[in-house]
Formats: structure tokens, sequence, C-alpha cells
């Protein structure tokens, strides 16, 4: 494995490349699978020797596998508060991830589609992505690296059990399926409450793209299940794929209102956006989803055939902060920030740039 990881501000995410099923309104699945080494404590109860030895254990085990062939590594505590930056816009990493201490690591699959993060709340936590809604392949390759795996790390597990978790709530199946959605059809017509309400009753995680207790931007929204104990992988799978199934048809249900009743002003309200986007001079955070959202819905529904949806993901990403710093190559103030925004999203969405 590489020991550098590369972070260009042009590199896209595979699983933000617009394709997929359902891809209009599924950005991308996520998996997670988590695992813990037998004979060692948890990492928020291990020293720092041992927290060494139980990375150096899972790096040599992730050397020796086929599927890890070519990935790059690096030690989160190495990284620099700007590289931090730039993989928290990428959601690749949470808050308070990267002290030099916890001698916590990431590995990054050569395809970019799978990442290993070592010491976090447990030992090994394996994440595969997908672009669109793809929880059954998702699943086939997180336990591919997970077989592979088996046979050079002792993973902690019981019969009555199951993998065993530094969380009683990750017990189990350790699995966690994650969906990023897009849904301006239940926003728009009051019935997003309901529904995410719904989800947490049966046990689903609901945030927006920026986290739990952010105001939700973009009407982007990430669905997460939280029961591990109890079932199989592929039960996991499967109510994940129900329930979201569900989500999306009543968006669709939705958009299908607002076309029936007023396609025109949907149609206006998208152009409105590609037009200020091709032609505004600033452009605030705020604004700037509320466009992309416009613009999304209106891809979505055949109204801006000039529109794919791989651009549409590459700017959320791109019109945060740390992205918009690296292309200027210095940090920015505010209002160089806001004409840096929109400096991008003119480039990305001119005319015939499609």
């Amino acid at each position: 494995m590489s020991a550098y990881l590369q972070l260009p501000l042009r590199e896209a995410l595979p699983w933000l490349d617009g394709s997929g099923p359902e891809a209009d309104i599924v950005i991308s699945t996520r998996g997670r699978l988590l695992r813990n080494i037998t004979a060692h404590e948890f990492p928020g109860h291990a020293k720092p020797n041992e927290r060494r030895e139980v990375a150096e254990e899972i790096l040599a085990g992730l050397a020796a596998v086929e599927p890890a062939r070519g990935a790059h590594q690096v030690e989160l505590g190495s990284l620099s508060g700007h590289q931090q930056m730039l993989l928290r816009e990428k959601h690749l990493l949470a808050e308070g991830e990267c002290r030099p201490e916890h001698h916590r690591h990431m590995v990054v699959s050569s395809d970019g589609l799978f990442v290993a993060k070592i010491n976090n709340q447990d030992h090994l936590r394996l994440q595969c992505y997908a672009p669109g809604f793809q929880p059954g392949q998702v699943l086939a390759g997180l336990l591919e690296w997970e077989t592979a795996l088996d046979h050079h790390l002792d993973l902690a597990f019981q019969e009555d059990f199951g993998y065993l978790t530094a969380s009683p709530v990750d017990t189990g199946t350790g699995l966690h399926m994650s969906a990023l959605l897009h849904l301006p059809g239940l926003v728009m017509g009051g019935e997003i409450d309901k529904i995410l309400n719904a989800l947490r009753q049966l046990r689903f995680s609901v945030k927006g793209l920026f986290g739990r207790g952010r105001a939700v931007r973009g009407a982007l929204f990430l669905v997460t299940n939280l029961v591990t104990l109890g079932r199989d992988e592929q039960e996991v799978v499967s109510d994940f794929e129900f329930h979201i199934g569900k989500v999306l048809g009543h968006e669709r249900t939705a958009r299908q209102q607002f076309f029936s009743s007023d396609s025109l002003g949907l149609e206006d309200l998208a152009r409105r956006s590609l037009a200020v986007v091709r032609n505004a001079l600033l452009m605030t955070s705020q604004e700037g989803y509320d466009r992309l959202n416009h613009l999304r819905l209106g891809a979505g529904l055949g109204m801006l055939p000039d529109l794919n949806f791989a651009q549409l993901n590459e700017a959320l990403v791109a019109i945060q902060t740390g992205h918009l710093e690296q292309e200027a190559g210095h940090p920015l103030t505010v209002p160089q920030k806001t004409e840096a925004r929109a400096t991008y999203l003119r480039t990305l969405f001119a005319e015939n740039s499609s």
C-alpha cells in the first residue's frame, strides 16, 4: 500500500458519478461493517501502545489481501488542518478523528470505492460506496473484504451475540447501510417531517448532509439503519431496501403531483436557477445549495437536458470552504469565498460545458 493519500480538488469521488439505479433521487449508497480484534481493548479504553499494535496488525492484514492491492493509506494524525477539512467535506472524516495519540489510519482502495478506518470507536471500520441505490452491491463488496481479512485477523465474535463492538447497539452484524437522498418533492409538499418521523420510529437515523443538529441544505438527507442485532446481513439489507424504496416512491409521487399541477412553474424555477449560476458574481453557501437543489430537481424531471448528475454531485462537494481554498491556493475571507463559489459554478455550468 502507498503511504500517501492524494487529495486533489478535481479528483471526483467515484460514488458521485451520477450513475446507478435511482440516481435522480439517491446520490449514493454506503455500507459500514464494524469489527474488532480479539484480545485487544476497544480503542476508547486502550493505551497508546496497544492502539499502535492494533494499527500495525490491521495494516499488515490489509497489505496481505488482494482487494487492498494498490490502496493508499495515511495516518490521520499526520494530516494538516486543511487536509482534514477536505476529507470532512468529502464525508470521509468526522470531527475529532485526527489526534496523533489515537494512532488512527485510513486506507482507501485504488478505485476509491472502499475505505478502511483503523482505531476509531472500533478497531476496524470497513466502508463501501456505490453511486445510486445499490445496497446489495455494497454488501457484496464489504463481505468480499471481510472474507479476505478473516484469514489474517482474529475478529472478535461470539455465537450468542455476533460480532462484538465498542457500542452495544452495533453488536450483531455490525452492519450499517446509508443512502444519501435528494427529496425536494417531499420538502416542497410539506410531507418531509411525516416521512422522516416514520423512519425514526422504524429505528433509522436521519440527518442533513452536514450532520445532525445543522440546518438541512439542498433537501439532502442521509438515512442510516440503527438495528444490527438479531438479523443477518442480508436481512439488514432487505429491510433497508424495503423502507428506503417506500421513501423513493413517496418522493416520486410528490414530484409527479407538482409536475402535473404546475409544470411551467417548476421549469421556471429550475431555469431561473440555471441562469443565476451561469451569471452570478457572488454566491453564498446557502444560496449555492438552494440553486443546486432546483437544478437537480429540474434535471431529474427532464427539464434541463444539458445537465448531468455527475456535474451536480461534484458541485455539492466543491463549493465548500476547503475545496474553494485548495483551488485558490490560500485561505479565503468570507467575501472571497462567495466570489470563488460563484466563479466555480459559472465555470461548471457554462453553456456547452456538459
